[in-house]
């Protein structure tokens, strides 16, 4: 266990957080959250956040962390993630890294590529253009700049899209070639699992039912004071 590191990962409704849960109360380890919506305060309900009242008990990571204003990157999130594992190797306690964002551990499994750093002005133009020509012209252009990195950026996915064409623009080579220069990856002993449903539609339906006890806790009234307080994206 001691050079170990668990991670759960798929997709929403899969239910990561539940097996997670379970572990944590049969064995020595701490979750730590590879969820890139759970780490800003003020989301609970809209991020569906494991009750205080549970991780008091359980110990989450990375959770309410920061302000919904902040940029939180993934390399923010590898340095802090790696740092947690040491800790807990060390109290001779599992990690698990357990969260639906597929870019965080990516980062953390796999390394980041020393890639150039946001640019707010580039990324404002991008965003003013989406809002003008729509996202699919931006997309359009990826496909014709780095057609390696279309193929595995969904035409919907802004966050990615605006990403890759940020480092085009920086250093006119391809997201996907720097991606070739990834740091190394960890030397821990990594176990994932992978949870997923054969059936879409059992899916769909679990999602759409936590939407709805979501609602009747309070989403809307979460969102109000998000906006309320000033935070608009």
């Amino acid at each position: 266990m001691a050079d170990a590191v668990l991670i759960i990962a798929g997709p929403t409704g899969a239910g990561k957080t539940e097996v997670a849960l379970s572990l944590v109360k049969k064995i020595k380890a701490e979750i730590i959250s590879a969820d890139s919506r759970q780490l800003y305060r003020g989301m609970d309900i809209g991020t569906d956040k494991v009750p205080r009242k549970v991780r008091d008990k359980f110990p989450h990571h990375l959770i309410d962390i920061a302000s919904p204003d902040e940029v939180f990157t993934a390399a923010d999130f590898k340095k802090r993630a790696e740092a947690l594992i040491e800790r807990l190797q060390r109290e001779d306690k599992l990690p698990i890294v357990c969260g639906g964002t597929g870019l965080y551990i990516r980062a953390l499994t796999c390394g980041i590529f020393p890639g150039p750093g946001r640019d707010e002005k580039l990324r404002s133009r991008l965003k003013s253009r989406i809002k003008k020509e729509g996202l699919l012209s931006l997309y359009n252009q990826l496909k014709r700049v780095d057609p390696e990195a279309s193929k595995r950026i969904h035409p919907n996915d802004e966050v990615r899209i605006i990403r890759a064409l940020e480092v085009w623009y920086k250093t006119q080579i391809p997201i996907s070639h720097h991606q070739r220069e990834r740091t190394s990856p960890p030397s821990w002993r990594v176990v994932k699992i992978g949870l997923c449903w054969r059936e879409r539609g059992t899916l769909y339906k679990i999602i759409e039912e936590r939407v709805d006890r979501m609602v009747e806790r309070g989403l809307v009234e979460e969102v109000k004071k998000l906006l309320d307080k000033g935070y608009r994206e």
